[in-house]
């Protein structure tokens, strides 16, 4: 599969749904101060997975997170860390505009993800969304974290095959 075969817009709307959906949220973003997770980058794994059947072994995994990482580091981490100062001193109207703007470099790790599919993926049956997320946290998920990952995933098909 390539970059053709995909389209940034459905996966985006994909990626709002699910993130709205039960405790995914919370946990993306307990995830994210734990462990680095980058939470488009990890539920646009799993719209791949759920939406087109492809789950994305550890090296494409590895690829992919290559790819997005100058844009991450450049955009998105400077941009959240913005937000979080400005949330914390109390600047609301500052930190809906960073918010926003968070929201729109999120966007970018999509489509830059999505625009690296230039090579066929090498598809597995475990998935590139729990491959993802032992390689930020750095090994075997905790009995609870794979619950959780568990059911994101259910979230995922469940949402994946309500869109069919």
């Amino acid at each position: 599969m390539n970059r053709t075969d995909f389209d940034g817009d459905a996966a985006w709307a994909f990626i709002g749904a699910l993130y709205g959906r039960g405790a995914v949220k919370d946990w993306c973003l307990e995830w994210q101060d734990a462990h680095d997770l980058d939470v488009s980058f990890f539920l646009t794994l799993l719209w791949l997975e759920a939406a087109h059947g492809c789950c994305v072994g550890p090296a494409d995994v590895r690829r992919l997170d290559a790819a997005v990482a100058d844009w991450r580091a450049a955009v998105v981490k400077p941009i959240r860390s913005a937000r979080r100062f400005a949330r914390a001193a109390d600047h609301k109207d500052v930190r809906e505009k960073l918010s926003a703007a968070e929201l729109a470099a999120e966007r970018g790790i999509v489509d830059t993800l999505l625009g690296a599919l230039t090579q066929p993926l090498a598809c597995i049956e475990d998935g590139g969304a729990a491959a993802y997320f032992s390689q930020c946290s750095g090994g075997v998920p905790s009995a609870q974290d794979r619950r959780r990952l568990s059911a994101i995933a259910d979230h995922a098909r469940a949402l994946a095959n309500n869109s069919a």
